[in-house]
């Protein structure tokens, strides 16, 4: 038998001033995929680089969070895991307890 998991939102309709939470929380979970499954990074002959799909989701969940650190280097394992630590708790905000 086949589980399912309802969410439950706080969102009525999902976009509010640009943010969409469906669209940051399936993002938020593909990036987490990528992290586990270590394809985050790319080493080119002269430097470590994020992959295209990893560049892609960090952009757009930036983007959705406006989430901008101090010591911006998306090249950096950390910065990576303060947005996904970021998205997370603001993605909480959205979902019914």
């Amino acid at each position: 038998m086949k589980q399912t998991q309802e969410l439950k939102l706080v969102l009525k309709n999902d976009v509010i001033n640009g943010f969409s939470y469906s669209f940051s929380k399936t993002i938020l979970e593909k990036l987490k995929e990528v992290v586990r499954d270590d394809r985050m990074f790319k080493n080119t002959y002269s430097s470590r680089r994020l992959t295209d799909i990893a560049n892609t989701l960090v952009s757009h969940l930036y983007q959705q969070l406006c989430f901008y650190s101090s010591s911006f280097n998306v090249n950096d394992e950390k910065t990576i895991k303060e947005l996904i630590a970021v998205a997370e708790e603001f993605l909480a905000i959205f979902e019914k307890k």
